[in-house]
C-alpha cells in the first residue's frame, strides 16, 4: 500500500497526528452491524479488556500508520492514550495481547467484519457484487 502525501508535506505523519483522522475514518463503519456479527460469532465471551472491537480498532490503526510490527501498533496506540476513548477503546493493548489475539481469535469473525464493510461501502456502487 502507498502512502498518500499531501502537496508540500515532506515529513512522514506522526500516529498521534493521524488519530483525529483516523476517529473520522472510525465513523464511517457500520458500528451495528459489526457489533452484531461480533455477537453473531461470540468472540467476546472470554475477554477481559481486548474485545474484537479493540481488536479490529489495533489492526486497521496498522494499516492506516504504515506499522510495522507489534510494537509499532502498541507504542502508537499508547502515545494516544487520551483520544482512545473516542474511538471505543478502553486502553492501548500490550504487545503479548496483541499476538495472543492474532492467534487465538477466530478470523471468521473479521472476514465478516470486512465483507459488512464492503457492502455498506459501495451500495452506490454497481461495479461490485458480494459473492459469499
Amino acid at each position: 500500500m502507498k502512502n498518500i502525501r499531501l502537496v508540500g508535506e515532506n515529513k512522514k505523519t506522526t500516529p498521534m497526528a493521524k488519530i483525529t483522522l483516523f476517529s473520522q475514518v472510525l465513523q464511517l463503519l457500520p458500528k451495528e452491524q459489526i457489533k452484531k456479527i461480533i455477537n453473531d460469532h461470540g468472540t467476546d465471551k472470554c475477554s477481559k479488556s481486548f474485545d474484537t472491537w479493540s481488536h479490529l480498532v489495533s489492526m486497521i490503526f496498522c494499516q492506516f500508520t504504515d506499522c510495522n510490527s507489534l510494537r509499532d501498533i502498541s507504542h502508537g496506540m499508547r502515545s494516544a492514550q487520551g483520544n482512545l476513548n473516542h474511538l471505543g477503546i478502553k486502553s492501548a493493548p500490550s504487545k503479548s495481547t496483541i499476538a495472543y489475539q492474532n492467534e487465538h481469535r477466530n478470523s471468521e469473525v473479521f472476514k465478516d467484519i470486512y465483507y459488512e464493510v464492503f457492502k455498506a461501502t459501495s451500495k452506490n456502487s454497481t461495479f461490485y457484487e458480494i459473492i459469499s
